[in-house]
């Protein structure tokens, strides 16, 4: 495995040689492609200064390893969770209307709290 130098640090990690970035990350990255962790820096640059981004910790310039800017991780992060949200609301809605066919749901759920659960749980001896 190689072994690269990060600051005083030294880091060995696993990566791939073939230079090339294949992986693609959603939402907040944890690690980079090569299993490495990232770290958050600040542009220093005209184009974007003073704006947050992701990089992997043993990245040299030039070198494929992870880079993204913090602002549009988490958009992508808001994103996707509101997209998990709207699937399980669809689910649960779903669920509700298929056990409003049921009969014995629609009879159990006439009744409240505990009695109404043990109608729809033991029906043979209530």
């Amino acid at each position: 495995l190689p072994k690269f130098r990060s600051g005083q640090e030294s880091v060995r990690c696993e990566g791939s040689s073939s230079g090339r970035n294949v992986w693609s990350f959603h939402g907040v990255p944890t690690r980079c492609w090569c299993g490495c962790g990232i770290t958050t820096y600040v542009s220093k640059t005209r184009k974007n200064p003073n704006r947050e981004f992701y990089r992997c910790k043993i990245a040299v310039k030039g070198e494929q390893h992870l880079f993204k800017w913090v602002d549009e991780s988490w958009t992508e992060e808001k994103l996707m969770e509101e997209a998990r949200k709207r699937s399980m609301e669809e689910e649960i809605e779903g669920r509700t209307m298929h056990s409003n066919d049921n009969p014995e749901v629609v009879e159990a759920s006439k009744d409240r709290g505990c009695v109404g659960v043990i109608k729809f749980i033991c029906p043979k001896i209530w």
